[in-house]
């Protein structure tokens, strides 16, 4: 899901995006990229708890809230933890709602992104398409 970037008249603080973009120009591995305790994890790590917390709690706590009183729906897809292997395509169909209906709830509350969130999500993005082109330069990237 890309999330729109605003602009606005005051861009964001370089301190905010620097630390993301070396990391990714840097990291020497796909799979180690935003691991560990660099700078940019922090960054990130802090940039979402302090930013994302009330946006988390708007959006996502009633879907979460929801679930929990849908005690009897199955979400299990792992066929080797299936008491009943029938369940499977059933379990596949609930699970492929609830993802849905996260998505588009999220996708919903968009405009209510802080902005901050969506710079850090603008340059995580920019760095994707960075990261995609360096260690999969057969895909078309998005």
């Amino acid at each position: 899901m890309r999330v729109p970037h605003t602009h606005t008249p005051h861009p964001p603080p370089p301190h905010t995006h620097t630390p993301i973009q070396v990391e990714a120009l840097e990291s020497g591995h796909l799979d180690t990229l935003f691991r560990g305790n660099s700078i940019a994890c922090k960054v990130l790590s802090c940039s979402f708890k302090t930013f994302g917390l009330y946006y988390l709690q708007s959006v996502v706590r009633p879907l979460i809230l929801q679930l929990m009183k849908s005690g009897d729906t199955n979400y299990e897809v792992d066929a080797s933890r299936l008491a009943d292997p029938s369940k499977l395509e059933q379990n596949r169909q609930n699970l492929l709602e609830l993802v849905q209906t996260f998505y588009k709830t999220i996708q919903k509350s968009l405009p209510s992104l802080p902005l901050q969130l969506r710079t850090v999500c603008h340059v995580l993005y920019s760095v994707g398409h960075v990261m995609c082109r360096r260690y999969h330069p057969c895909i078309v990237c998005i």
